[in-house]
């Protein structure tokens, strides 16, 4: 019959719809899907849902779990795209991947992302089938990252967003207080995982204090037994909140005073007068800070200042096995380097090989040994030296040249290599640009470099570059988010990765060249709510160790430090570090400061500067709130007296001034380089 002949038909059928649709089209497809399920179950011939690449759409979904208020609706087409799946299993790896990938994404500490609105999604909204193998999974797996062997000084953006997500279960109940409890006292009993418990502590009691405060005494007795034997200076930020929180928890009183901080505030003052903003600091007790009280685990270390104010500090601590520093004796007048025929801009000093490298307005290079004997002249015809810097391992430098009058070709970048007798190893030159204003190596032993430039369209980049990629006439990557041009950059073996900027409009931006953008900043906020480090241009940003010192126009060095960037602001937002001090250092704040010199210093609290007015030591051995101005000791020389250095470097190992003592360089406007000893 034709109703058989039908029906046989319908069975030899099999019928293939494909739909492409978009995340907010789930719920319709869905709809439309199980219509035609009913349909052919009708028949007799079942034709399951397939959503064309579900693994999308579970991504482009999660993506929008922190864009929505009220997410309930992202949710419910979530769960339409894992019912679409036959296999359970498959939908919930393929949601757990698809939410990790987006979740833990490294751009999040850039855009100031939280992770709670990415983790709601566990707190009893999805079906309790999926539920519980989602949470276990992820559970697991941010167990399994947070576990893993790191040394103490490890960089922490590679697991703060892992360690806010732990404190996120807490707080859901996913994770229970006591098993997180003694988890991190487990992991904080071992230096291998004592970072990651370090910030998953600082994270959960920032987002959930009440929880751990609920946990049974004996496992909170054993945590804080941990922590009192935690002694790297890696983690004394942490410490402070921690403690802070710890206190709060116990109901025990706040800390005695700091005996140092008392002291140094009733001592009279040596230094230049602090701004009657910042002079509360002087004499506040270290255990009244705000510093005690706020989050560094989480929050923004300058948030509760503003520009001008900078937060209470504490003095800097050597690092282990440095002996405390006597105070600076003075800065005597040494020897002068002859040999340059023009003003000298650069100077750079390779600790590994004990050279000076130095250029200037002249189209020439000068290489000089550690008793300024001038040992080798590298031509650059046609180019003035703007920037010098050395590789760590002593084997090459990188020169940033500018055309010299009347030369109508682009800036450049040159090297010179020891394997080639110093000859020129290659020439980039940067069509487009108008100024190379720094050069850079990063510390790491490959071949990686950044340079500041500001186009001729008066656009600023940092160009990120890796010689080993076939001497590259393009750049890995250009950081593109600075507004106005940079005039530095500071980097240190501490973080090999990551470097500082300075700016002409006081901002000082982090960057990591393992990540696209800037992965924080130092600085307050000024009275529009940018983030800067300066309330006017910053002319230098050097660094050594987790300690960076910057100067601008403003009269002040500042002093930061990064150990602070690795717990990120609240609720995952980009880290934005306040100064521990912001020194006026001349006597009115209009004078300029041209240069800071920190890098290779004989002592962990001495620095050198070179103002418009002088070159001075700054020596906060005794006392970061009331360090000790050292001015120098000049020449007798009317020619070499009285210059205005807008360079200076330290130079370990140089014996250009008097045995036995610490060499500082510095450049100025005159045709030779000054050196000054240390005693």
């Amino acid at each position: 019959s034709n109703k058989g002949l039908n029906h046989s038909l319908l069975h030899a059928m099999k019928i293939n719809i494909e739909l492409s649709i978009e995340p907010d089209e789930v719920p319709l497809a869905t709809e439309i899907l199980n219509t035609l399920r009913l349909i052919t179950t009708h028949v007799g011939q079942s034709v399951p849902p397939v959503l064309k690449d579900p693994k999308q759409l579970l991504k482009g979904l999660v993506a929008k779990l922190p864009l929505e208020a009220d997410n309930s609706k992202v949710i419910s087409n979530i769960v339409g795209v894992l019912d679409s799946y036959n296999d359970h299993n498959a939908a919930v790896t393929d949601f757990v991947e698809a939410f990790e990938n987006e979740a833990y994404d490294p751009r999040h500490i850039a855009a100031n992302q939280a992770m709670a609105p990415y983790f709601s999604i566990l707190h009893n909204k999805l079906p309790e089938h999926y539920n519980k193998d989602v949470q276990r999974r992820i559970i697991a797996k941010v167990l399994g990252h947070l576990n893993s062997k790191r040394p103490v000084d490890a960089i922490r953006m590679e697991f703060i967003l892992q360690a806010e997500a732990f404190a996120c279960l807490v707080t859901m109940d996913c994770v229970h207080t006591d098993g997180a409890v003694q988890t991190m006292e487990r992991l904080l009993s071992k230096p291998d995982s004592r970072a990651a418990a370090i910030t998953m502590l600082g994270k959960t009691l920032d987002l959930c204090p009440e929880k751990v405060a609920g946990a049974k005494p004996q496992y909170l007795t054993k945590l804080w037994n941990s922590l009192d034997r935690v002694t790297e200076p890696h983690f004394q930020y942490d410490l402070t909140f921690i403690l802070g929180c710890k206190q709060k928890i116990m109901g025990q009183p706040p800390l005695a005073p700091n005996p140092l901080a008392a002291a140094a505030a009733a001592a009279p003052a040596t230094a230049a007068p602090i701004p009657p903003a910042a002079a509360p600091m002087a004499s506040m007790p270290m255990a009244s800070m705000p510093m005690a009280s706020m989050p560094m685990a989480s929050m923004p270390v300058g948030a509760a200042g503003t520009f001008g104010q900078p937060p209470p500090v504490a003095p800097i601590v050597p690092p282990p096995g440095i002996p405390p520093a006597e105070p600076a004796r003075g800065l005597y007048a040494a020897s002068v380097l002859h040999g340059h025929e023009d003003i000298v801009y650069s100077l750079a000093w390779d600790p590994v090989t004990c050279t000076l490298f130095s250029g200037g307005r002249e189209s020439n290079l000068l290489m000089w040994d550690k008793a300024g004997m001038q040992k080798n002249k590298m031509a650059l015809p046609g180019y003035s030296t703007a920037a010098i810097d050395c590789h760590k391992r002593g084997n090459f430098v990188g020169v940033g040249g500018m055309p010299v009058e009347g030369h109508a070709v682009p800036p450049m970048v040159a090297f010179f290599d020891v394997a080639q007798n110093w000859k020129s190893r290659c020439m980039l030159p940067r069509t487009g640009a108008g100024l190379i204003s720094t050069i850079r190596f990063m510390m790491t032993e490959a071949e990686t470099f950044l340079t500041a430039e500001t186009g001729l369209d008066g656009s600023n980049i940092i160009a990120y570059w890796d010689l080993a990629r076939g001497g590259a006439n393009e750049p890995v990557h250009v950081y593109r988010d600075q507004l106005s041009m940079i005039s530095t950059l500071g980097v240190t073996a501490a973080h090999p990765n990551l470097a500082i900027s300075g700016t002409g409009d006081g901002s000082m931006l982090v960057y990591d060249v393992r990540t696209p953008t800037s992965v924080g900043a130092l600085g307050l906020a000024d009275p529009s709510g940018a983030v800067r480090g300066h309330s006017s241009a910053v002319t230098c940003v050097d660094v050594m160790g987790d300690i960076v010192l910057s100067t601008g126009l403003d009269a002040h060095v500042n002093v930061w430090d990064l150990k602070m960037m690795h717990s990120s602001a609240a609720g995952g937002a980009r880290p934005t570090v306040g100064p521990m001090a912001s020194i006026l250092v001349e006597p009115t704040p209009d004078v300029p400061i041209f240069k800071v010199a920190y890098a290779n210093s004989p002592r962990p609290t001495l620095a050198a500067f070179a103002s418009v007015n002088s070159l001075n030591l700054l020596d906060w051995s005794t006392s970061m709130t009331n360090p000790q101005l050292v001015p120098c000791t000049n020449f007798a020389d009317p020619n070499v007296a009285g210059l205005q250095y807008h360079e200076i470097k330290w130079a370990p190992g140089a014996s250009m001034g008097q045995p036995g003592t610490a060499t500082l360089l510095a450049a100025s406007e005159k045709p030779y380089i000054a050196a000054f000893s240390v005693l």
